[in-house]
């Protein structure tokens, strides 16, 4: 049960994150990707990143040399969270010098495509001492590859608490320095689709028919356009069925033909995904879902080992063309190799009756698509996978709420009916019972109880509406002397001694105190699950302009400071794992959130680390002044 419900706390939290760093990263892609310079688009990038992934910090780095020669890291951009207390930039020098600060790890692992990421305290002293005067406490750093190879990283960073990068966070993280080279190779693509029309404008200058060199510039505007418009309804679509569908579809704004086909690697064969044009001349079982081995095709063997585009003229006269029936249709072709990171991971290919109906320039523009094509392909897999993993996320953790739902009602039952009869049993009703029956009855009945406790709270947390509840003025000062003198009877506080700490015209406060004697009671029966024997645990309450503030503390075993974000999420539990020490289902401060801010207030926990006790705190608006009985943003 322990292993089932940490798990659950993990699925949760990761579905959720999961979902606003893949909205995050579609935002981004159709930022980057739309056409505009990457450069204008860097701070709504790192901001957009950095919020859905919960960072404190997210910066660019570019690679470079000093003006000594040396080569490192500069930072080209930074966003920095807003509500960061401490909104501490670092050291002005944002260089990281490879071969002098300990680094060349790092140039090691990026420059070869992985990540680095992880806590600071477990990076090498070297680069623990850089990290930490930046104030950084973990990092994830990813590679950006760009037209020329490994340009440089992006990192996500954390300040205030450390934090172990889930893999659906450094997936995102890596999709979104891949969307980002990828936009940095469009618009390279872009300057060279400029450079070619400016050699084409130098070619025409110097021929003498002026209507022919406007011919051709109309012609290659044209293309340039209509290149551009591709690419960017291929930025458009997200599943890989979709971004296949539209690479056939503008297939076509780029180069007329009468049929085409898009091919994918697979092992030593091509795979055909997708075809269009072949049915309609009968071909539709021959153009199918076919596998090709690339040895045996000349021209495929070409693409894979070049990495070049090619095209065919005439194709009858095309060595190994193959001239069987199925093929005399086709006059002319033209194909270019699906490019990935500079490996060859398909081919698309245009075939048209017309024979000359393409030369090496129709080649090469087709080239430049299907360049924009394999990117596409990529993030449509990458997207595919974060789906794939968010709706298993989702469908697990339902699970997992449905069945703790069904157990906890059908424990609900039987405990009733044996609380029943330990009564019976204890009044002698059934028959008199012996010194040690007596006593084994109060081991049952305590056991039982302590049972009954935690379904109730389960069945409360599954059940909970804000909307049930109907807050009226009550004396504070009262309800907690009467709920931490029922506390603090031995066989409930056991070893430990509750003391309470009241000052004198305590004001009232708005509760509904059926519901917020809840809270109380979770709250002690945690201080006095982790306290040790004889350990003391500290009631207090204290008044402000517009609340009553009520702790906790005991002298248990504290929270790490990475811990503490997820105290109060369902099912969480800071003693997790297979050495757990205590009970518990990790429902009891999920419970008390829900509670307090149903009644217009907040709590939080404060503690000095492990094995340093822990604070909670809960505040409530008082009932002498005037409220609107709503959840309070503000954070403590």
């Amino acid at each position: 049960m322990a292993m089932m419900n940490s798990s659950a706390e993990a699925m949760r939290a990761s579905s959720e994150r999961l979902s606003a760093l893949l909205v995050a990263v579609r935002r981004i892609s159709m930022l980057l990707l739309r056409g505009e310079r990457w450069e204008e688009q860097v701070a709504e990038t790192l901001a957009c990143l950095g919020a859905a992934a919960a960072a404190d910090r997210t910066a660019l780095y570019q690679n470079r040399r000093d003006e000594r020669g040396r080569k490192g890291a500069f930072r080209l951009a930074v966003w920095t969270n807003p509500t960061l207390i401490d909104d501490a930039q670092g050291p002005q020098d944002q260089r990281l010098l490879y071969n002098q600060r300990g680094l060349q790890r790092w140039q090691e692992i990026l420059s070869a495509g992985e990540m680095v990421h992880g806590l600071a305290r477990e990076f090498p002293s070297a680069e623990q001492e850089i990290l930490a005067a930046w104030g950084v406490r973990s990092i994830a750093a990813a590679p950006v590859f760009a037209d020329k190879g490994w340009w440089g990283f992006l990192a996500l960073q954390t300040c205030a608490d450390a934090r172990i990068w889930l893999p659906e966070e450094r997936e995102a993280l890596q999709t979104v320095a891949t969307v980002l080279g990828a936009a940095m190779r469009a618009q390279q693509t872009e300057q060279d689709l400029s450079d070619c029309q400016q050699r084409l404008h130098a070619i025409a200058a110097d021929i003498t028919e002026r209507r022919l060199a406007e011919e051709l510039a109309r012609e290659e505007r044209a293309w340039a356009d209509a290149l551009r418009e591709a690419t960017a309804a291929l930025t458009g679509a997200f599943s890989l069925d979709e971004v296949l569908d539209r690479i056939l579809e503008q297939a076509g704004r780029v180069l007329a033909h009468d049929a085409a086909t898009i091919m994918l690697i697979e092992g030593d064969a091509a795979r055909v995904v997708r075809s269009r044009g072949y049915t309609e001349r009968g071909l539709g079982e021959t153009a199918g879902d076919l596998t090709i081995p690339i040895a045996s095709v000349p021209s495929l063997r070409y693409m894979a080992e070049t990495g070049r585009s090619l095209a065919v003229p005439y194709a009858q006269s095309f060595p190994g063309w193959g001239n069987w029936p199925a093929r005399q249709w086709i006059k002319s072709h033209a194909s270019a190799p699906i490019r990935l990171h500079g490996e060859v991971i398909g081919f698309l290919n245009l075939d048209s009756e017309l024979p000359n109906h393409y030369s090496q320039l129709d080649a090469e523009r087709l080239q430049v698509f299907a360049d924009q094509a394999g990117i596409a392909i990529e993030h449509a897999r990458l997207y595919d996978s974060l789906a794939q993993a968010n709706e298993q996320l989702r469908l697990a953790a339902q699970v997992k709420e449905d069945v703790i739902h069904n157990v906890s009602h059908e424990l609900r039952t039987p405990l009733t009916l044996i609380l029943g009869y330990l009564d019976l049993l204890r009044e002698g009703s059934l028959g008199r019972l012996t010194d040690d029956q007596r006593q084994a009855l109060r081991a049952i009945e305590q056991h039982g109880k302590r049972l009954r406790f935690m379904v109730d709270r389960l069945l409360l947390l599954q059940s909970f509406d804000a909307s049930m509840m109907h807050p009226t003025p009550e004396d504070a000062g009262l309800w907690l002397r009467q709920t931490v003198e029922a506390w603090s009877r031995p066989e409930i506080a056991g070893a430990c001694q509750i003391r309470l700490e009241l000052p004198d015209g305590l004001p009232p406060i708005r509760a509904e105190l059926s519901y917020l004697d809840r809270v109380l009671e979770n709250l002690l029966d945690n201080a006095i699950k982790f306290s040790p024997a004889g350990g003391q645990i500290v009631v207090a309450a204290r008044a402000s302009d517009a609340e009553v503030i009520v702790s906790v503390a005991d002298q248990g075993i504290g929270l790490a400071p990475e811990k503490q974000r997820w105290l109060f999420e369902r099912f969480y539990q800071a003693d997790s794992g297979l050495a757990r020490r205590f009970g518990g289902l990790g429902i009891g401060l999920a419970l008390c959130k829900l509670i307090v801010e149903a009644h217009g207030g907040r709590i939080w926990a404060e503690s000095a680390g492990e094995g340093r006790g822990c604070t909670f705190y809960f505040a409530l608006p008082r009932a002498d002044i005037s409220h609107e009985l709503s959840p309070s943003p503000l954070k403590p």
